[in-house]
């Protein structure tokens, strides 16, 4: 994922954002805390651990929903300033009113160098 930029990916049903995976949640997925595969992946769906990407069971990312009419400021401060769970705002989803239960517009993640 690093090698080709990509940070983070949705989890999208019926339009809506319902999880979210990195390579963080892949590791809290299917290794041990030594690092030992605790799963033979092979012939193993992604569909099978759809519920281990849950947002609610999502700790290791911090993300916020924003209204797709909130302005750059706003999204600017959600990143240096927001927090959830004492953990910095890494990532924006984008919905009509901002509610977590709306089709899913767009995202914005920040940008780490």
């Amino acid at each position: 994922m690093k090698k080709n930029r990509i940070s983070f990916v949705p989890i999208v049903l019926d339009k809506k954002v319902i999880g979210i995976f990195n390579e963080t949640s892949l590791f809290h997925t299917f290794l041990n805390e030594n690092g030992k595969m605790i799963v033979d992946l092979n012939g193993i769906a992604f569909n099978d651990h759809i519920k281990d990407f849950n947002l609610d069971k999502t700790t290791y990312i911090a993300y916020k929903f924003i209204s797709r009419n909130t302005d750059v400021y706003k999204c600017f401060q959600a990143f240096e300033l927001g927090y959830k769970d004492d953990e910095k705002v890494e990532l924006l989803f984008v919905t009509e009113k901002g509610n977590r239960n709306e089709s899913l517009l767009g995202l914005i993640g920040s940008v780490k160098f």
